[in-house]
């Protein structure tokens, strides 16, 4: 069984210096077809990714429940950073899937800026730690 963790970070206490950054391995170079939601991509030949690092509120497109708070903006933060048709860099994870089967990956831009630290500077959504694709968190506690 996998084990979660939300890292929510409350305002009013001065942070510790944590890690620069994470040491990314070799990365593969992709194109976007669609972007789902804040967390979640579809590539041009197909694959879906789910990007490691932060949990962005869900459209519930499967379900009668309405789209969570906050889903349009995370998507939209996402379409922006990376359109339809644009180039990524993706460093898949330790563990390369999920339980629904979609490959688990680190998103950059192609200058090499980790989209995930964007998403939570904005606020988009938290941190979310999900072993064994988790020994970089430290660094994104600053964003």
């Amino acid at each position: 069984m996998k084990q979660w963790f939300w890292l929510l970070i409350m305002e009013g206490g001065p942070l510790m210096a944590v890690a620069t950054g994470p040491k990314l391995p070799e990365y593969e170079t992709v194109t976007v077809r669609h972007i789902a939601d804040g967390g979640t991509a579809t590539l041009q030949e197909g694959r879906v990714i789910r990007f490691i690092g932060s949990c962005t509120p869900e459209f519930n497109k499967h379900g009668k429940l309405a789209a969570e708070l906050g889903a349009d903006a995370a998507r939209g933060w996402r379409q922006n950073k990376i359109p339809s048709g644009s180039r990524l860099k993706l460093v898949f994870g330790v563990e390369r899937r999920d339980d629904c089967g979609r490959w688990l990956a680190y998103p950059l831009t192609v200058n090499g800026d980790l989209l995930v630290t964007g998403m939570l500077a904005q606020g988009l959504g938290p941190l979310l730690r999900i072993p064994p694709n988790d020994d970089d968190w430290r660094c994104w506690l600053t964003a």
